[in-house]
């Protein structure tokens, strides 16, 4: 029995390894939250490669695919909050920008919670744009190219949603065959199909393509310094105690609110660049002081910290507290020192009325290779 177990184990694992090569298959990963596995995402490629930055700019057909693993399931806000917030910390502001609308676009296109075993496709092919489809029902289409790499670049860019996420992606890490066996064999409930074909207006269901709004001329918001992607790395530049070692952060994203926010009078594009602009400085100026304690590397002590940060409208800390501690007390005490050396910040957009913005604030330690 155990010989017959063995045999069929390793027929599974070249048969995956089978599928992940004739299909392009170029990584899986899980996406997790608080300790908590939500999804799992792949990237497909017309050119398998583990250069990201390759990858990201390669005019070959790509694809992003996410499956739902979590027994919750995923809610329209925190579908939205994972690709926006990763989107706005690994964008330039011209890029963001200019990509306002679709992004608003794309997240207008999930219209309900996602179940476990849905399976999003975000599909690019070099001069016709995106397409975005659920559980093989087509929801709509983006004709910017750029917005498909914009996307991409959020999960393997400078700030991916956690180092393991995006070298899984890259195939850096030694393949799990198990990971993508589950990949390729989850499947959406039958009926799920009809409910997304539901989702659709009258009109998209005949063309089933929903039609692109131009980007907007968005009004300015407080000037502020243009930064581009490289802005966003969390290297800093600056003497660091051991230079071959480097502090990696995990994208930021924001705790879903417990209180509504006070509709401004801004457009749905203008808040969401105030927003998105506002958050990322803040991220910038907490990645600036963050210290890897020196006692911590010589112990080669490493893990994240994830912290949740409330800041008044006038800028100010009204409250931080870690939410999920590393194992080292080392760690936890330089993340806590990182956030209120950073403070004050700058006021809170006033377009956005808000009395107070609640960020959670993951910052992750590692030596070597962020």
């Amino acid at each position: 029995m155990k010989c017959w177990a063995s045999c069929i184990g390793l027929l599974l694992v070249m048969l995956s390894g089978g599928l992940r090569a004739e299909s392009g298959l170029n990584g899986v990963a899980v996406y997790s939250e608080l300790g908590n596995d939500v999804f799992l995402g792949a990237l497909y490629s017309g050119q398998i490669g583990t250069n990201a930055q390759e990858l990201i700019n390669g005019s070959y057909p790509k694809r992003i695919e996410l499956k739902v693993i979590s027994p919750q399931g995923i809610t329209q806000r925190q579908f939205s909050r994972i690709w926006r917030e990763s989107v706005a910390i690994n964008s330039a502001r011209d890029l963001l920008t200019a990509q306002v609308n679709n992004l608003i676009y794309f997240d207008g296109l999930i219209r309900d919670r996602l179940e476990p075993g849905d399976h999003l496709v975000i599909g690019f092919i070099p001069g016709r744009g995106v397409t975005i489809s659920l559980n093989s029902v087509q929801l709509g289409h983006v004709k910017s190219d750029a917005f498909f790499g914009m996307l991409l670049q959020s999960w393997i860019g400078i700030v991916p949603p956690s180092t393991k996420f995006r070298d899984d992606l890259l195939n850096l890490n030694e393949a799990s065959n198990a990971q993508v066996s589950r990949f390729i064999t989850m499947y959406p409930r039958t009926a799920r199909v009809e409910v997304v074909k539901s989702w659709l207006q009258p009109e998209e269901k005949e063309t089933v393509v929903a039609k692109l709004v131009e980007a907007p001329k968005v009004a300015a918001v407080a000037p502020q310094p243009k930064a581009s992607v490289e802005t966003t790395a969390v290297a800093v530049k600056k003497p660091i105690v051991t230079p071959v070692q480097t502090i990696a952060v995990a994208a930021p994203a924001i705790v879903e609110a417990s209180q509504p926010e006070i509709k401004s009078g801004l457009s749905e594009a203008e808040a969401l660049l105030a927003r998105q602009f506002y958050i990322s400085d803040v991220f910038k100026k907490i990645y600036a002081q963050v210290n890897y304690p020196r006692r911590a590397q010589e112990l080669q002590q490493m893990g994240t910290v994830k912290l949740v940060l409330v800041i008044d409208s006038v800028g100010n800390v009204k409250a931080v507290e870690s939410v999920d501690e590393s194992k080292f007390t080392l760690l936890n005490k330089a993340a806590l020192a990182a956030v209120r050396s950073a403070a004050p910040f700058p006021p809170l957009p006033r377009g956005l009325n808000l009395a107070e913005l609640e960020l959670f604030v993951p910052i992750t330690f590692s030596m070597g290779k962020s």
